[in-house]
Order: structure tokens, then C-alpha cells, then sequence
């Protein structure tokens, strides 16, 4: 919890959370779904989608395996993007061969894999995740422009907040924050907030899909990206920004978190701690009936 509070400047409550980021915390220490390793295994949970939404709504899998030295770098389509399939933000993008170094490719895959994603940002859902590998034809507009991302976050099943990324490069972009019915909130997460226009989209098939893909859940997030007038779904997310980001006002992240309704927090809680759900950090679950070191000075409210 010092890695919130560094980030937030206090302490989530825990026991009884009323920010969005404050549900994050809770749902990592206390809630050990199972269907969450399968959004968060990228192959796992490409194979979630196509169940719910049949084929065609997915980026074209190029390859998937589990050896770097297997990986066929050489002879892939361009342009493609190289993920590990067990964490975020381990991704390689190729757009020009003749510049990509290939070797140092294959060594940052391997490193990549060599790490447990979960543990290091306490994140239940990845630790069983195998560290496997996959490629993925890279989406991009006719004029090579990065496509849009549209981040739907869902309640009960139903779209609360849409987060438009714009995608200026691979390391620089601008969010937009809407409403359900396309109205924009001033807020500013981690990037700047974008002012200008934004082509159309078809909101309402990413509704119809994101709902479909959320149902029986009382939080996820679906990201869909938007390449060439298509839309394809991206990843379903669960501990989205794994509660770390703080926005801009903070009076945001309260008002988030009345969407999201934790059916009995505290009761759900205590029995994660004396072992009766949590699981442990190898993802099996813990029946020492031992209660998580500090965590009543970490409560915080």
C-alpha cells in the first residue's frame, strides 16, 4: 500500500472503499476470481472474446509460442507488434525490419518472461499466467497513424465512462474522457486532456459488444481500438492502471467509484484474510487463517 499512497499522498481504505482507485486495491487483495487470469492472459483471453463474440473481432494472430529462439521475426508481415501474453506494457513494435534489431528482440522477450508481472505490482490475476509469446498484425490508418483506443469502463454490466486515447506515437498520446451519451468530462489522467474533434465511431457496436463481454461482472474495462473504419477488441482489463494513476480533480476518482458497487466489502474482506478466498501470491488459495500482515494500519479511513 505505500506504492498508493506514494501516488495518492494517503492511504486507501480498504475495508469499506469509495474511490475507484481505493476498489483497485481491494479487489487485488481480496478478490480471487479465477476468470481474472483469463483476461489476464492475452491468449486466454482472445480465446474469451471469439467465445462470446464469434470470429472477426480481433487483431490477426500472426504467431504464438513459447521460445524467443522460435519466434520467426524474420519472415512476419509487417508491421507487427511482439507481446508477452503474461503482463502489460511488454510489447515490441516492428514496422521496419531492416531497422529492427531482432536479436536484442529475442533477448527482451526472454527477460520479459524471466519476470512474474502479478507480484510486482500485486496483482493476483497475472501470477499463474505462463510467460508465453505472441504476435499480432499491428493496426494502423492508411496513412501509418497509430489507431484510436477507446477504453470502456463497465459497471453491472453497463458503460459508465469512455477513456479515448489518441495516439500521437508509441510513447506520446492525449485521452479524452466521455460520458455514455458522447458528453465530455474535463478530466486529466496521464496525458494531456484532447480538445479537438474526433472522427466518428460507432459507439453503440462497442457498447453491444463491451456489455456482451462485461456481463456478470461488476467491473471490467474493455479497450477496442479503431483501424480503417474497423473495430477490434483489444484486452479486458481488471485492475485498470492497477489504481495508481492519479486524475485530475481527485474528486474524480470518488465519483468513479460510486459506479461500482462491491457487494459486501468488509465481510468479503475478513474472509480473504483468514484464508477462507485470497489466494496466495502462487495463486492457490490460502487456508493458514492468519490475517495480512499490517494491513488494519493500512485501512487508512
Amino acid at each position: 500500500m505505500k506504492r498508493y499512497r506514494r501516488a495518492h499522498g494517503r492511504y486507501p481504505s480498504l475495508f469499506r472503499p469509495r474511490r475507484f482507485s481505493e476498489k483497485i486495491q481491494w479487489r487485488k487483495l481480496f478478490d480471487p476470481n479465477p476468470l481474472y487470469s483469463v483476461f489476464c492472459d492475452k491468449l486466454a483471453c482472445r480465446d474469451f472474446i471469439e467465445a462470446r463474440l464469434g470470429p472477426g473481432h480481433l487483431p490477426p494472430l500472426l504467431w504464438s509460442g513459447d521460445d524467443p529462439a522460435a519466434l520467426p521475426l524474420e519472415r512476419l508481415p509487417v508491421p507487427f507488434v511482439v507481446k508477452c501474453a503474461h503482463g502489460s506494457g511488454m510489447n515490441v513494435f516492428v514496422d521496419d525490419p531492416t531497422r529492427a534489431d531482432f536479436a536484442a528482440i529475442r533477448a527482451s522477450l526472454a527477460a520479459w518472461q524471466a519476470q512474474n508481472f502479478g507480484r510486482a505490482l500485486q496483482e493476483p490475476g497475472y501470477v499463474p499466467v505462463p510467460p508465453r509469446l505472441l504476435v499480432e498484425a499491428m493496426l494502423a490508418e492508411d496513412d501509418g497513424a497509430l489507431p484510436l483506443e477507446y477504453k470502456l469502463f463497465l459497471f453491472d454490466g453497463r458503460v459508465e465512462l469512455i477513456i479515448v486515447r489518441i495516439n500521437d506515437g508509441p510513447d506520446n498520446h492525449r485521452n479524452l474522457f466521455l460520458r455514455p451519451d458522447a458528453s465530455r468530462v474535463d478530466v486529466r489522467f496521464d496525458a494531456p486532456i484532447h480538445t479537438g474533434p474526433l472522427p466518428e465511431a460507432d459507439l453503440g457496436a462497442m457498447f453491444a459488444m463491451a456489455e456482451r463481454l462485461g456481463a456478470g461482472l461488476d467491473h471490467v474495462r474493455v479497450d477496442f481500438l479503431v483501424s480503417r473504419g474497423r473495430i477490434h477488441v483489444g484486452e479486458l482489463t481488471v485492475y485498470s492502471f492497477s489504481g495508481l494513476t492519479p486524475c485530475e480533480p481527485a474528486s474524480f476518482d470518488l465519483e468513479l467509484g460510486r459506479a461500482w458497487t462491491i457487494q459486501a466489502p468488509l465481510r468479503r474482506a475478513l474472509a480473504a484474510m483468514l484464508g477462507l478466498a485470497r489466494p496466495d501470491e502462487d495463486g492457490r488459495s490460502s487456508s493458514n487463517g492468519q490475517p495480512r500482515a499490517g494491513l488494519a494500519t493500512e485501512a487508512g479511513e
